[in-house]
């Protein structure tokens, strides 16, 4: 039942990003159109991380691809014996030679990269899904941003299975900035995107939630738990454009971790990014923990009244 859903969401998503690539002067306003990140095979979870939306960090991906005897055919090599002889040739400085090598590399990874993960309309999305969802497993292993995610899971569950990540949106870019300029432009497109958000975390079912972004924070609160929440999809844009929620210097959280009751059997905790350049420092990670931790501890405490 819930692997049927999943299915059906991974083709609301294909069709959402076919109309995108379907309207050519949308298309161009996206420049290179990418996939969406498939929502994974899902079992029902307790502990469900949430960001924003997937980064697209072209060298890794690159990089991570190239390492894997299974994926490694599926993008070409660079040849970066040529790129050093050309570049030998125009350039004596030895650092600026160094610096212009490893930009014409990576330009050429984003251009592979690019190229792999672009949509090229529904059917061929839904035709490599397997692949894209074994890359997505990749990701969530290899990746340095979900550690700490699988860090905190072991706190609180002993196992770093127990928790499950998934992105409010499922577009891929790497700036948060950027992202919310598209939001402006196109809210309808991420409005639905949100829509299919919630139905998966319907199946879920986790016991606790971590928003672990500070814009994922303020959406995620304007959807369940703002005064405004009943027209939030409908008039999304105008709450990003409203100054309450937009960007604020400084930390989201001054004092202590707040959190929410989403329903009787789920709280949501907010933070900020747990990894990365705004990340949360080593102390304020484990105060996060502590507060988590507390909780849990107080769940079991029900968990065992109630059996009793």
């Amino acid at each position: 039942m819930i692997k049927k859903k999943i299915i059906n969401y991974n083709k609301e998503l294909a069709s959402l990003w076919d109309e995108i690539y379907n309207d050519k002067s949308k298309r161009n306003s996206f420049g290179t159109l990418l996939i969406p990140t498939p929502f994974p095979t899902l079992k029902r979870k307790k502990f469900l991380c949430v960001g924003l939306n997937p980064s697209f960090d072209t060298s890794w991906w690159y990089n991570s691809i190239k390492a894997d005897n299974k994926f490694q055919s599926h993008i070409p090599d660079i040849n970066k014996e040529r790129i050093i002889k050309l570049l030998s040739k125009k350039i004596t400085d030895q650092k600026q030679l160094k610096q212009e090598i490893k930009k014409a590399i990576d330009t050429k990874k984003e251009k592979i990269i690019s190229n792999f993960f672009k949509f090229n309309g529904k059917e061929a999305f839904l035709n490599n899904l397997s692949l894209y969802k074994s890359l997505e497993r990749l990701g969530l292993k290899g990746h340095g941003y979900f550690k700490k995610f699988e860090k905190l899971a072991k706190i609180l569950y002993k196992s770093k299975s127990k928790y499950i990540h998934i992105d409010l949106f499922s577009f891929k870019i790497c700036s948060s900035k950027e992202l919310i300029k598209y939001i402006q432009n196109d809210p309808t497109f991420f409005e639905d995107q949100l829509k299919i958000f919630k139905k998966v975390l319907n199946v879920i079912q986790p016991e606790i939630i971590l928003v672990a972004n500070a814009d994922a924070s303020k959406i995620f609160k304007l959807m369940y738990f703002d005064d405004k929440s009943e027209d939030f999809l409908k008039d999304f844009h105008k709450h990003f454009k409203h100054e309450k929620y937009m960007r604020k210097k400084g930390n989201l959280y001054n004092k202590e971790f707040s959190y929410y009751n989403i329903n009787s059997d789920c709280k949501v905790f907010f933070s900020g990014m747990l990894t990365q350049q705004r990340a949360l420092d080593l102390d304020s990670f484990d105060r996060l923990c502590h507060v988590m931790k507390k909780y849990m501890n107080k769940l079991k405490d029900i968990n065992r009244k109630n059996i009793a």
